[in-house]
């Protein structure tokens, strides 16, 4: 009896050690939710710990190529209901604007779901900044990525 008690103390122990180690990479699309711009990226994070990460784009918008990098801070609300989390950062973003080569500011700010399998749904809103035209642009976009 002493045996089994172990044995499902061992197992419930290792249970709860690998269900709470969140995942370090997730990778995914963002699309944009607005119909007069269309924004298409492909998305990968990079967890540095538990309340930050870092996040790189590339994707397509109007008669522009970039690539974006964004530093983010994330904050979980597991109040509200488990896996939900907001983040907000700030990032870089180089890439072409019409005939112009350029780089710019953009920030980031939102709101995912995680679910228990190893997907994230999130909503977010971010505006931009292109130089040297002055070129600003924002959109709402919602992602999908699978974490790994």
């Amino acid at each position: 009896m002493k045996k089994y008690i172990l044995i499902f103390c061992l197992a419930f122990c290792m249970a709860n050690t690998v269900s709470g180690q969140e995942k370090k990479h997730a990778m995914g699309l963002r699309n944009s939710i607005i119909l007069s711009e269309t924004n298409f990226e492909l998305s990968y994070q990079y967890y540095l710990n538990e309340t930050s990460r870092l996040e790189f784009g590339l994707g397509t918008a109007v008669y522009a190529l970039h690539t974006t990098g964004v530093y983010q801070k994330v904050r979980s609300v597991s109040a509200i209901t488990s896996g939900l989390k907001i983040y907000g950062g700030v990032g870089i973003i180089a890439g072409f604007h019409g005939s112009k080569t350029g780089f710019g500011a953009v920030a980031q700010a939102g709101l995912e779901y995680n679910f228990r399998f190893p997907f994230q749904i999130s909503l977010d809103y971010r505006p931009k900044v292109f130089f040297p035209d002055n070129y600003y642009s924002d959109d709402f976009c919602v992602s999908i990525r699978y974490k790994f």
